[in-house]
């Protein structure tokens, strides 16, 4: 799926300057250059990303939002299934039981339950990486 919307959206990108020479209006342009041009390198830019040290785990959906959550501050970690299409898509997403969901890829997630009852839910490739060093970020 990921390659058949990533070669989608390249298309766009490449096409669009042919389409440019078919309109002597602005509108028209302005059009073409977001659609075809600025919406796609949009998506194509947006990735996941978890980082976790000693005292921090850093989320962000790059290059629109970002987080940072002390070690200190989680209660509770554990690992959780998840199907992108409960949770509304991929992306930044609310599930529909309160949590906010970074979902990029996978079956599988991990969530992090915080101190105020806040939980986020990142789903990876890699679960039982990804709860060992959030587990030994949160007792640290």
């Amino acid at each position: 799926m990921d390659l058949v919307l990533s070669s989608a959206m390249a298309a766009c990108i490449v096409c669009a300057p042919f389409l440019w020479p078919l309109s002597a209006q602005v509108v028209p342009h302005a059009l073409i250059l977001v659609c075809l041009v600025l919406v796609p390198a949009l998506i194509l830019s947006l990735h996941g990303k978890v980082t976790v040290d000693d005292e921090c785990v850093r989320l962000s959906l790059v290059p629109v939002w970002r987080k940072v959550i002390l070690g200190a501050d989680i209660v509770d970690v554990r690992r959780r299934a998840i199907l992108a299409r409960d949770m509304g898509g991929f992306g930044l997403r609310r599930t529909s039981d309160g949590a906010t969901g970074l979902v990029m890829r996978g079956k599988d997630a991990v969530e992090i339950t915080l101190r105020d009852g806040r939980r986020y839910v990142l789903g990876t490739d890699r679960p039982e990486d990804l709860l060992g060093v959030l587990t030994s970020t949160a007792s640290a």
